[in-house]
């Protein structure tokens, strides 16, 4: 599966939109290894997915950090970071806004997997 077809695939319309999503740049060259290292991760889930499908439960799709902004009512990152006090040129209120963001991700996979387990 192509780099494209693996982003169209994730919901991305391009590589740009991906690595915003994760709060990375497409002119810094080691924001673009780190996005490339997270599609081949990516590739390798999906692949093994596919290869093993009758075997796996559906799993809970994963919400990016564009989705979990854009839900909370925020306009982007940006944004977001400023209503928690953060600046987006500090890499450590960067940082502090990404892991807010994953704590964000496994509330929301928690409460998914109450809701399921519930039906």
């Amino acid at each position: 599966m192509s780099e494209r077809q693996l982003l169209k695939e994730c919901g991305f319309k391009d590589m740009n939109e991906f690595m915003l999503s994760y709060g990375l740049k497409i002119q810094n060259h080691a924001d673009v290894q780190e996005a490339k290292a997270i599609l081949d991760a990516f590739r390798e889930q999906y692949i093994y997915e596919a290869t093993h499908a009758s075997t796996l439960q559906p799993a809970l799709p994963q919400a990016s950090d564009y989705q979990i902004i854009k839900e909370g009512g925020f306009r982007d990152m940006k944004h977001f970071m400023e209503s928690y006090g953060l600046r987006m040129h500090d890499d450590d209120d960067l940082q502090e806004a990404k892991a807010i963001l994953q704590m964000m991700r496994k509330n929301d996979a928690a409460a998914q997997s109450t809701s399921r387990s519930a039906k």
